[in-house]
């Protein structure tokens, strides 16, 4: 039995606090000021270790090479220039609050693909468990 948090639970839950802190961006945008602010430090602190928290979530299950760290950074720096140019065209035809709506969608995408994984995760097992039938004693 595990006494502490592994990095999927720990992942799961910084992603739903994600997914939470976006939604009552929206709500509070245009109506509280001390929220949005406090919002807004949130919302910088759980997506700033995203990326490398996913990584080690992904080492638990398999092993990370150069190479399979290399195609997850190509496909965000092509996602990133993506989505820049859907949320500024977006802006320009939609004004100001799609720039929030676009955050709603990436987060919940986000928290449904990490969710997917962990379920997967916890089926199949992490890659350091022992399996006690192969095992000699």
């Amino acid at each position: 039995m595990r006494m502490y948090v592994g990095i999927t639970n720990s992942y799961l839950q910084m992603q739903a606090t994600l997914l939470l802190t976006v939604c009552l961006l929206l709500h509070f945008l245009y109506t509280n000021i001390t929220a949005l602010w406090i919002l807004f430090l949130m919302l910088g602190f759980l997506t700033g270790p995203l990326i490398a928290s996913g990584f080690a979530m992904v080492n638990c299950y398999m092993e990370l090479t150069s190479l399979a760290q290399m195609v997850p950074h190509i496909g965000a720096a092509v996602g990133d220039v993506v989505i820049m140019y859907l949320v500024g065209n977006s802006y320009e035809n939609y004004g100001p609050y799609s720039i929030w709506t676009h955050s709603l969608w990436i987060s919940a995408l986000v928290f449904t693909v990490s969710s997917g994984m962990f379920i997967l995760g916890k089926v199949h097992g992490d890659r350091f468990e022992t399996d006690t039938a192969t095992t000699r004693k």
